[in-house]
């Protein structure tokens, strides 16, 4: 993370070294310009980069905001800017300061993730990710409504097992009654050790294939 600072009356201003870094420049005593600053910011991005700063320097809002740079190489970054005013012993701003982060791949992650939770969204299967650790790390639509006798099973690191012993407990498969602790083993193995789709019916006489 970056660390700037700017007199807001002489546009003077420092940078740290990693903000230097992060906008693919060499590092110097005194900080770029705003107009050299706003240069380097995508062309999509600038006004709105320009105007928040803007409101900064008039002590109006601190502000949060993503915009991207375009780097001397051509790179495109995501970063992520923070910024607010210090007063004078009159109570003006006289200077505004704050950080820069490359969020970049960050974004890339989130962006990955929201693709891949929407195209598990629009599978016509029933479909559930667990972890390592066993534990869910999401499901889409089609599996909540298959269990929808289990809400409290939809969320986020809930065990395989538990998942498994409320369906028994709640006699949502015929199969488990009077045989629960038989029938939870065995789906455990079907599903610790699974060598191929198996098949079991519901209460509601709805069979599942499970794979």
């Amino acid at each position: 993370m970056g660390n700037w600072e700017r007199n807001i009356a002489t546009g003077e201003g420092w940078w740290s070294d990693e903000s230097f870094r992060i906008f693919g420049l060499e590092s110097s005593p005194a900080a770029p310009t705003l107009e050299d600053i706003l240069v380097c910011i995508h062309e999509d991005d600038r006004d709105a980069v320009e105007t928040t700063i803007d409101k900064c320097m008039a002590g109006k809002e601190p502000y949060s905001l993503d915009f991207r740079i375009i780097l001397p190489d051509g790179t495109v970054k995501t970063l992520h800017g923070r910024g607010t005013w210090n007063l004078d012993k009159t109570g003006r701003a006289n200077r505004i300061s704050g950080t820069v982060q490359d969020v970049t791949l960050y974004r890339q992650a989130e962006e990955n993730t929201r693709r891949l939770v929407d195209a598990i969204e629009g599978l016509s299967e029933k479909f559930s990710l667990y972890g390592p650790d066993d534990q869910l790390i999401l499901c889409n639509e089609g599996y909540r409504r298959i269990n929808k006798e289990l809400p409290e099973e939809f969320k986020p690191g809930v065990l395989f097992e538990d998942h498994v012993r409320d369906r028994a407990d709640k006699t949502i498969v015929p199969g488990a009654i009077g045989h629960k602790e038989e029938w939870v083993q065995e789906r455990l193995a079907n599903h610790r050790n699974s060598t191929g789709p198996f098949e079991f019916i519901r209460h509601d006489g709805v069979w599942l294939q499970v794979n």
